[in-house]
């Protein structure tokens, strides 16, 4: 996220379906579809997943870099609570949710944990966490990675906890497997009564 900020570009669709974990244990992320270099304008799209949107994104006010932490957030609390912190079957309601800012934490949190999860998902984005004068620094200094060694994550010098076992380059293994839709091509035609597209332009 630093590299891309660096060069002026916004993620705005950072979520787990966009993070994959390649074959040394580390993680690559992907997805670019709604990426869009900022030359220290704001922008206004409404784009990624609804339950990811930032209060500006909501409200039109415009958004920079500061939507990247936001979805940054809401994925830390993703990873360790298990669901995202602003849930409802109806988008409207959870915009509603995003808006007012409360979130609910359960008793066993870590402090640290709550505390920058809170800090990524502040509403003003200029006090958001990564969007001060501090930037990324404030990110890297905050006490829930205390005692993390940065430097050996960015020369992959880390063991990570989890590599992904392939059998060769291609491997698909791990991707969920679908059955092919049968269609029968002698099936009778749909009636007039039954058929949802007649009269439809």
């Amino acid at each position: 996220m630093d590299y891309l900020h660096k060069k002026n570009i916004i993620h705005r669709d950072i979520r787990p379906e966009n993070i994959l974990i390649n074959n040394n244990g580390y993680i690559k992320l992907i997805e670019f579809t709604f990426s869009k270099k900022l030359n220290n304008k704001l922008t206004y799209t409404i784009c990624g997943s609804p339950e990811y949107y930032s209060p500006e994104m909501i409200n039109k006010t415009g958004y920079n870099k500061c939507i990247d932490f936001w979805q940054l957030g809401i994925l830390l609390y993703e990873i360790i609570i298990g669901e995202t912190p602003f849930v409802d079957s109806d988008p409207v309601k959870i915009y509603k949710k995003i808006n007012k800012g409360k979130i609910i934490f359960p008793k066993n949190i870590n402090k640290n944990a709550k505390i920058i999860i809170k800090q990524f998902l502040n509403i003003n984005m200029d006090k958001r966490l990564g969007c001060t004068k501090k930037g990324i620094y404030e990110i890297i200094e905050n006490p829930f990675f205390k005692d993390f060694d940065w430097e050996g994550l960015l020369h992959r010098k880390l063991e990570p906890p989890f590599i992904p076992s392939f059998h060769k380059f291609s491997d698909i293994v791990r991707y969920k497997r679908f059955e092919d839709t049968i269609i029968e091509e002698n099936s009778e035609p749909l009636s007039k009564e039954n058929d949802p597209f007649f009269n439809w332009q």
